[in-house]
Parts: C-alpha cells; structure tokens; sequence
C-alpha cells in the first residue's frame, strides 16, 4: 500500500512539471484544489454493496481562458459486501486511481475525463466436495475510462461543490470467474472541495 501511494505521488509530481506551462510555479499552492467525497454508500450494484471515501486533487494547468484545464486525479477505497443477508462470504475490497483531466467552463460546467486503475480482493465459495462453506480469495486488477459531465458549484471561503453523471468501464487481461460485477456501472458524483486561489470578484 505504501509502495503504491509513493509512486502515485511520484506520477502526479512529474506530470504536473512536465505539462506546466510555468515550470517555474511548479507545484505552486495557488494552481492546487483537494476534494472529498468523505463516506458513500452504493446499494446493489450487480449484487455488490459499496462502501467508502474518495480523495483527490485538481492542479490548474491552463486559466485564463474560456475553458480551463486541470489534472484531475483520485484514490478512492471501498469496501465489498454481498447483497445476501444470508450470505457468509468474506468482506473484500477495491482500490481505485483515477488519473486524466477535467476542463471547466466560465459557467462552471465540466467535463472529468480520466482512466481508472482499480484493484480488487473478492471472495468466492469453494465447490469441492467437503468444502461448503469455504472460500478462496480471487484477486482482480482492471483498466478502464471513466466520463463525467457535471456542474461546479461555488460557495463560501473557497469552498465549491462538484455534482456530475457519468460512467465507468474496467477491462481485465484475465478471465476472472467473478469478474462481471466490476466491469461497468454507471456514476453519481458529488464531491466538496477546496481551492487555494481564490476567485477573481
């Protein structure tokens, strides 16, 4: 886990310098916004239940013009319950990246457009003979695109709301036997954030 939030801090760092049009303001505290989504709860979904917190940030690439440009990156974590009150399987888990960009109008409309890497430990029950109730954990690693279309919201002390529609798509080279649950679902996305420049009155 460590190893793996050290090189995604190490890809943002030389991604953001190498697409800076000033590499003098390098990662400049002004051009940065962090945003959360702290706790979210999806019911059902191809009989999965979700639970989890997003973070991410946004660092402005391009302003100043009628849309501008940020890189757009998350680490979301969730945890995976089957939707069967009488089941006995094993909590599992997933654990997302999301990297791309997101451009935002003077009107505050967005469009979030990003690949997703995601990490999952599902459990599945065994069906050899004397193995009822029994599980062997199937590890899953998938790539995908993700799309949002949305509006930002401005409130107080740098504050804003983002609220968007989309969806996501995961591909695995693997033939996983669970795997159909993790290819695809459309997205309700609603995240506060905060930005340290602030706007122009």
């Amino acid at each position: 886990m460590r190893i793996a939030l050290s090189l995604i801090v190490i890809l943002l760092s030389v991604s953001i310098y190498a697409q800076d049009d000033n590499k003098s303001s390098f990662l400049k505290l002004n051009n940065l916004s962090v945003k959360t989504l702290p706790y979210f709860y999806a019911a059902d979904v191809q009989g999965y239940n979700f639970s989890g917190t997003i973070i991410g940030i946004e660092y402005n690439l391009i302003e100043n013009r009628v849309i501008n440009k940020f890189l757009d990156a998350e680490i979301g974590y969730s945890k995976l319950t089957e939707d069967n009150e009488i089941s006995s399987a094993p909590n599992g888990y997933m654990l997302s990246f999301k990297y791309g960009y997101k451009f935002i109008t003077d009107y505050n409309f967005f469009s979030s457009v990003r690949i997703r890497v995601s990490y999952s430990e599902n459990h599945l029950r065994n069906s050899g003979i004397g193995e009822i109730n029994s599980w062997k954990k199937e590890d899953i690693l998938s790539m995908g695109p993700e799309i949002i279309l949305g509006k930002r919201f401005n409130l107080f002390n740098n504050l804003f709301i983002d609220f968007g529609l989309g969806a996501t798509y995961n591909y695995s080279w693997k033939d996983y036997k669970s795997y159909t649950w993790i290819k695809y679902w459309p997205k309700v996305d609603l995240q506060i954030g905060y930005r340290f420049k602030k706007l122009k009155s």
